[in-house]
């Protein structure tokens, strides 16, 4: 029997007017100018096992 799969997670963030994701053990980033985008592509890299997290609290708009 295989071991579950380890627990990762994808933070879709605001950062500097675009939205970046990065993984919690660095496998993953990337730079997006939306959020629909960012999210896409980290379901998309999601695998069993994994979370995505959207942090909105701050516009990307109030960073520039």
């Amino acid at each position: 029997m295989n071991p579950p799969p380890a627990m990762e997670i994808l933070v879709v963030q605001p950062a500097g007017g675009r939205w970046r994701v990065t993984s919690s053990d660095g496998l993953f980033e990337g730079v997006f100018v939306d959020a629909r985008s960012a999210v896409r592509y980290a379901e998309a890299e999601a695998h069993p096992g994994h979370v995505v997290v959207t942090r909105r609290g701050a516009s990307p708009h109030a960073e520039r």
